[in-house]
């Protein structure tokens, strides 16, 4: 753990010690031999390894996802790809050539945030922030598929009465045993079959 922990170390020197002075990291993502880093900026750090099979800490790319900087919420990798949350947008990565394939918008509010991406097959499943309903796109066309808004399963475990002035939103998502999970802000785990 001390040689992860030194990696680490020196990934954060590389970000902070560079002349964009770059702020926090909040997630990492590998894919097929490239690292990416979501920063609290909105930018992407893209970081490959050198001829010598090393890690370059010092020729990294910066790919930004536009203005006005927010925080990247979350990252998931489709393929080839890494889809990011960033505002209510998801953008499509091509990490290889370091650039933004697609973007386009996961919710109509430009205030709503992406906060949860789930890759499972040709769909990738999306959730907003403060909002009930699961989003379901295509992994190569982009196209939106389905919605599932969970409020009536929670409603339906809960009674409406236990949920009072609360609204039902999700917290987590995540795909594991050909099965959706998604948690809720109201404690409910959903298990949804994907099969």
């Amino acid at each position: 753990c001390k040689c992860k922990l030194n990696r680490i170390n020196e990934l954060s020197t590389a970000l902070n010690c560079s002349k964009y002075n770059l702020y926090h990291f909040l997630l990492f993502r590998h894919v097929k031999g490239i690292v990416l880093v979501a920063l609290a900026d909105g930018t992407l750090a893209i970081f490959h390894r050198g001829v010598d099979g090393q890690w370059d800490l010092t020729n990294y790319h910066l790919l930004d996802l536009g203005r006005p900087h927010h925080s990247i919420r979350c990252m998931t990798v489709v393929h080839d790809k890494v889809w990011c949350g960033y505002r209510n947008k998801i953008y499509v990565v091509q990490p290889k050539a370091m650039k933004i394939e697609k973007s386009f918008d996961a919710h109509p509010r430009k205030e709503s945030q992406v906060r949860q991406l789930a890759w499972v097959g040709d769909g990738v499943w999306v959730s907003i922030r403060l909002d009930s309903t699961l989003r379901l796109y295509h992994a190569h066309t982009y196209q939106h598929l389905q919605d599932v808004d969970i409020e009536p399963y929670v409603s339906k475990m809960l009674g409406t009465g236990k949920l009072g002035f609360s609204f039902v939103r999700i917290t987590a998502l995540m795909v594991s045993c050909n099965r959706l999970w998604v948690g809720t802000g109201n404690g409910v785990i959903i298990s949804i079959p994907l099969t």
